[in-house]
């Protein structure tokens, strides 16, 4: 998948890619296309029951605060790290999920997923240029996770929160500095 910024042009059918299921949920990410922004942005989505009988038809996971819900990465086409801007550098951080803790107050969101449903994990797109210091065009590598807080074993009264980052989704981007 290829992305420019000035105009979003994907190279693929499908503008979703995706990491490894795990206990039936995966994380993705979509690129947004039709649109004249100035800068490449991804919408994290999840995912459930695709190739796995899961034990319900919805699972309630939690989105865990901004700071633990994503974390990312990017590369240029070489393999070297871009430099993270301050907000890149606030997020990925791994938390311990307390029972207590996991309320809006402390920035967590509900989070009911449907099997066979796509579901978009934030209010918009997250930008790149938000994140990552970038300064050249060229091809890079996105790498990116999220996190959720879900209670194992899943729907049982006793069950006790378990925070984990998704596998990751790796994306080829092409970014085109104007």
């Amino acid at each position: 998948m290829w992305l420019a910024t000035s105009i979003l042009t994907i190279k693929a059918d499908n503008p979703n890619i995706w990491g490894t299921e795990t206990n039936g949920v995966r994380a993705g990410c979509w690129f947004p296309t039709g649109t004249n922004a100035s800068s490449i942005g991804i919408i994290p989505e999840l995912e459930y029951g695709i190739t796995t009988n899961g034990p319900a038809d919805k699972i309630l996971v939690f989105l865990p605060p901004e700071s633990s819900r994503y974390k990312m990465a990017l590369f240029d086409e070489h393999g070297k790290p871009v430099s993270k801007t301050k907000v890149g550098e606030s997020i990925g951080k791994t938390i311990q999920a307390q029972p207590h803790t996991i309320n809006w107050q402390h920035g967590y969101v509900s989070f009911g997923l449907t099997r066979g449903h796509l579901e978009p994990t934030g209010d918009g797109p997250l930008l790149l240029s938000n994140y990552f210091q970038i300064t050249n065009s060229g091809r890079y590598r996105l790498e990116l996770q999220i996190g959720i807080v879900w209670f194992i074993p899943l729907m049982k009264r006793d069950a006790v929160p378990q925070f984990l980052f998704l596998p990751p989704v790796d994306a080829e981007i092409y970014i085109r500095l104007k």
